[in-house]
């Protein structure tokens, strides 16, 4: 049956590929999501037409959209892939199934004035404010997803007594995808005075960089979640008086990748390389096809200059 090699899968995928946990369990979902509708049949009873069939289940019972559909189905030739290197089954029978075409749609992101004034909506004389302010950087100026920001920890950040860069290792990038970052003089500044926080907290080289407070202003301790940064950019973006229908971090991911094209040296491969993108294909989401490069500067502090006097 199916169901039989599940676990066998699960250790292909993290030895062999070395994926982490959660792409697993989300590879392992859509298989078994097949296997369910298929009423878990021998490998050998499976072919092309009865996979073509769990997509039109998806397509008219489910409603399931095409970026959805091609997902599942994704997975289910990984799944068959697994079956074909094991020697379970002789082919491949997911090859020649069209992929559900799915549209790129361009990444929504900020303008350079929004992101300033969202940096003076926090209180910069509170640990609190500081602490917000250190999370736009990571977000705005090195392009950190969620998830980065969230498994930061104190050793990751190295400080040469000037200029501060994040080490992003295995264990909090996606897809290996590790990678240094570096940050100018201004907004290191703030990093390692945030970090001079973070100690007289007695947080160790282990600890979370970012912690959560209580309404009152008190720490927690606690390392801060995904969604308490999503709530915490919506709240910024409303006190700056922006008129977004949504704000998230991953929008600030897409403005610095936007940025980057405005910097000298900075072709489609560097920003892939500073977003830790493993395809450029996926970077192209992020470079606006409209419009053409009029101006271009020789850094980010250059680019960003009217953040060295954003508080006098």
């Amino acid at each position: 049956m199916l169901s039989d090699h599940l676990e066998g899968f699960t250790a292909h995928l993290r030895i062999l590929h070395g994926l982490k946990d959660k792409s697993i369990r989300a590879y392992c979902k859509h298989v078994e999501e097949f296997i369910a509708w298929a009423g878990d049949p021998a490998p050998g009873d499976v072919n092309q037409a009865m996979v073509e069939g769990f997509l039109k289940h998806l397509f008219i019972g489910r409603g399931n959209s095409n970026q959805t559909r091609r997902t599942k189905l994704l997975a289910v030739d990984k799944f068959w892939r697994f079956l074909k290197y094991s020697k379970v089954v002789p082919e491949n029978i997911t090859e020649e199934i069209p992929r559900p075409r799915v549209k790129n749609k361009m990444m929504q992101d900020f303008s350079r004035n929004e992101v300033l004034y969202m940096f003076k909506v926090p209180d910069i004389y509170s640990e609190k404010g500081l602490r917000d302010i250190c999370i736009l950087i990571c977000l705005a100026f090195a392009g950190c997803r969620v998830s980065e920001v969230v498994g930061l920890r104190l050793s990751d950040l190295r400080d040469d007594g000037q200029y501060i860069d994040m080490m992003l290792s295995d264990d909090i990038v996606k897809q290996d995808r590790s990678r240094i970052v570096d940050l100018w003089k201004a907004p290191s500044i703030f990093i390692r005075q945030w970090l001079s926080v973070r100690i007289g907290h007695g947080a160790g080289s282990s600890s979370p960089l970012f912690v959560s407070y209580r309404r009152g202003g008190r720490m927690t301790g606690n390392p801060l979640t995904s969604k308490d940064i999503d709530r915490l950019l919506k709240r910024i973006a409303e006190d700056a008086g922006l008129r977004k229908t949504s704000c998230h971090a991953h929008m600030f991911r897409a403005t610095h990748g936007a940025d980057l094209r405005h910097i000298e040296g900075m072709d489609i491969a560097a920003i892939a390389q500073r977003l830790g993108h493993k395809s450029i294909a996926t970077t192209d989401k992020y470079i606006p096809k409209r419009g053409r490069i009029t101006k271009t500067y020789r850094s980010l502090r250059d680019y960003w200059r009217e953040f060295e006097t954003l508080w006098g």
